[in-house]
């Protein structure tokens, strides 16, 4: 099997660029975001699909989210590859007493600074059509560095 010796950085992966996201439940701690994406980066050195290393990297955005990254155009990542990556994540949860597979929770932009709140209770937290959120629910780079937007021009407006 080949292995990926070469640890690629998000500056050098294309827009089209396949991402999995996983929102935190809660702010990470500057020792727990630099345990997950130290592991996450350690992963992604050796990630493979079908014995073919697989152009990868990872990375905590703002201490909340963890995001893997593949480069498809060169080798796609396939159904085995990316159950691996789920258990990582299963593992870190334990490890940081973190849920990472909260799809419940919104995270939103007041004042500049990030909130988390369940979907349940938006309205009571103050969100509306025209606060930011960030939209976890993006499927390549190009839209992640694009994923903060209007609730109203979201998946979040059928909540409010």
């Amino acid at each position: 099997m080949e292995t990926q010796q070469i640890l690629h950085t998000i500056e050098e992966m294309p827009a089209t660029t396949r991402v999995w996201v996983y929102k935190a439940d809660r702010f990470l701690t500057e020792a727990e975001t630099q345990q997950a994406e130290q592991r996450a980066l350690a992963f992604t050195a050796q990630w493979a699909a079908h014995g073919k290393a697989l152009t990868a990297t990872a990375f905590v955005q703002d201490k909340l989210w963890l995001v893997f990254a593949v480069d498809e155009s060169k080798e796609g990542a396939s159904g085995c590859s990316i159950d691996k990556v789920f258990r990582l994540v299963q593992e870190l949860e334990q490890d940081l007493r973190v849920r990472f597979t909260d799809r419940l929770l919104l995270a939103w932009e007041k004042d500049g600074n990030i909130q988390l709140t369940p979907l349940s209770e938006l309205a009571a937290a103050g969100v509306t059509a025209d606060t930011r959120i960030f939209d976890d629910t993006v499927q390549n780079l190009g839209d992640w560095h694009t994923r903060r937007k209007k609730a109203s021009e979201s998946w979040v407006k059928r909540y409010l």
